[in-house]
């Protein structure tokens, strides 16, 4: 199988699984207390490098990730799941995070959506306008080598202070 029809097969899986009524929806995630369920991240990040070293710190910390490169697969997602954080990246092929976010925001109220992306480091107006189209917060994505120790420390405490939701 090429890699498109391994897509359009993965589509067309959470498509059915969402259909059918023996995969309900998880509607009360906690607080992260002790007794709750770990936070549950939606992560839409198209560079492999990035979204694996994302994937893994979140893991060995608890978090359960659900990580797609593909907005049109986010969206998917997003319906199968209630998501206490959702980190989109803005420049992916197909569906720009732009495009993706109001969606996101319709499907997923209560979860934080968390821009990820180069493009946040332009700031002011650019932050403005993610802002303003639902997201909740604006992270600027380092450039490459740039993921050392500090500023995982600090993306991961940003994200546990996210995680209590918009409600």
């Amino acid at each position: 199988l090429c890699l498109r029809e391994i897509n359009l097969s993965l589509s067309l899986v959470i498509w059915l699984m969402a259909l059918n009524a023996s995969y309900p929806r998880v509607v009360d995630r906690g607080n992260g207390a002790e007794g709750d369920l770990p936070m549950r991240v939606l992560l839409i990040e198209d560079e492999p490098t990035t979204a694996k070293a994302i994937e893994m710190m979140l893991t060995t910390e608890g978090f359960n990730v659900y990580q797609t490169d593909l907005g049109e697969e986010g969206l998917d997602l997003g319906k199968l799941y209630d998501y206490d954080i959702i980190l989109l990246d803005l420049e992916m092929p197909g569906m720009h995070g732009l495009d993706a976010l109001p969606l996101l925001r319709h499907i997923a109220p209560d979860a934080r959506i968390i821009i990820f992306s180069a493009h946040c480091a332009l700031g002011g107006e650019w932050t403005d306008h993610i802002l303003a189209l639902g997201a909740d917060d604006v992270v600027a994505k380092p450039a490459h080598g740039g993921f050392d120790t500090p500023f995982m420390t600090r993306f991961l405490a940003r994200l546990k202070n996210s995680g209590a939701g918009r409600g």
